[in-house]
């Protein structure tokens, strides 16, 4: 804080070391410190903000793992409660294709059914369970 014995902001300039004006209490920002501030605000923000697109994208994928577990279940559903159930089945939710496959196992006496997906990265994800045969 400046001494008040007088009423401007700067109070005296004397000279400093290799002959260069210093004024005692100056207020305000200089145009370097401002520089400095925002090269430090660009640098941390350039650090950030990629981390933050990440942590969007994987959100999203996580999203899109939930809707195929559902959706997987309920395919398992309707293969116990119908007797009728298609082979393949394609569904469309949000912008996602979800494909699912029914194939025999033949030594177990079982369905394995598969889900597959392309997630956010364009990467093909693919999620498989056994289910037992009806009897």
């Amino acid at each position: 804080m400046c001494p008040t014995k007088t009423r401007n902001t700067k109070l005296s300039s004397s000279l400093g070391k290799g002959g260069s004006i210093i004024f005692a209490c100056e207020k305000g920002f200089t145009l370097l410190e401002m520089m400095a501030s925002l090269s430090l605000l660009m640098v941390l923000c350039t650090l950030v903000f990629p981390q933050v697109i990440l942590l969007m994208r994987e959100e999203k994928n996580t999203q899109i793992r939930h809707e195929a577990h559902v959706l997987l279940k309920e395919q398992i559903s309707s293969y116990y409660m119908d007797s009728a159930y298609s082979q393949t089945f394609t569904s469309a939710v949000a912008g996602t294709v979800y494909e699912v496959l029914w194939t025999d196992v033949q030594e177990r006496n079982e369905k394995r059914v598969c889900m597959m997906w392309n997630d956010m990265n364009q990467q093909r994800q693919e999620r498989c369970v056994h289910v037992r045969g009806k009897e």
